[in-house]
């Protein structure tokens, strides 16, 4: 299993994995002491989200909020349910936040209805300004030094648990078949290598 860096400031903002009250406070008699295993289920995708889905609390279930004598469960849920509450992970579960986290996807939305539009423009204005194979070297500077730029730069602007795992792969990816991107046939070869996936 390979491990990946995570930025300190997003890892403080999760919530901790183990989280004990002190045994010493909750040994008044009545006081109930329990420990919880929570499985939160927040996501499958554990190098993303950070596989906070198994929670462990040793909580002081009588010192948490009122309850009902013999009912240790629910009171036990309760005070494991300020946690998610705090953290705000019941989020997750509603559409409106899954539409926002799902960004990446209108993203790709509006690019594709810009991409069809501009191919539209084109066709239609090709009657009156033909397309030469001069317009299309003309972008070949400007499509290299992306390229470079991908190579060289992008790699160490940035940091984050999946900047390794995606950017420097990506790099790498790229330094093996910059040519074909140069020649414009990185969509015609089957390389099996994921280079600059905004070109494709």
């Amino acid at each position: 299993m390979a491990k990946v860096p995570m930025q300190e400031t997003t890892f403080s903002s999760l919530p901790p994995l183990y989280a004990l009250d002190e045994w010493s406070e909750c040994q008044a008699p009545g006081d109930v002491y329990c420990m919880v295993d929570a499985a939160l289920e927040y996501s499958e995708q554990t190098l993303k989200h950070y596989n906070r889905t198994l929670i462990h609390r040793g909580v002081c279930v009588s010192r948490c909020g009122p309850m009902e004598e013999g009912h240790w469960d629910t009171a036990a849920q309760r005070c494991v349910n300020l946690t998610v509450q705090k953290y705000g992970l019941e989020m997750y579960d509603q559409f409106g936040w899954k539409a926002v986290l799902n960004s990446p996807l209108w993203i790709q939305a509006f690019f594709s209805i810009s991409g069809f539009l501009t191919a539209y423009t084109v066709l239609i204005t090709s009657d009156t300004r033909p397309i030469t194979l001069w317009k299309c070297l003309m972008l070949t500077p400007l499509a290299v030094f992306a390229l470079w730029f991908t190579i060289a730069w992008f790699p160490a602007l940035g940091s984050g648990p999946q900047w390794a795992w995606v950017v420097t792969r990506e790099a790498a990816d790229c330094s093996e078949r910059w040519w074909y991107h140069a020649l414009y046939v990185h969509n015609h070869l089957p390389t099996g290598k994921f280079c600059m996936g905004h070109t494709w």
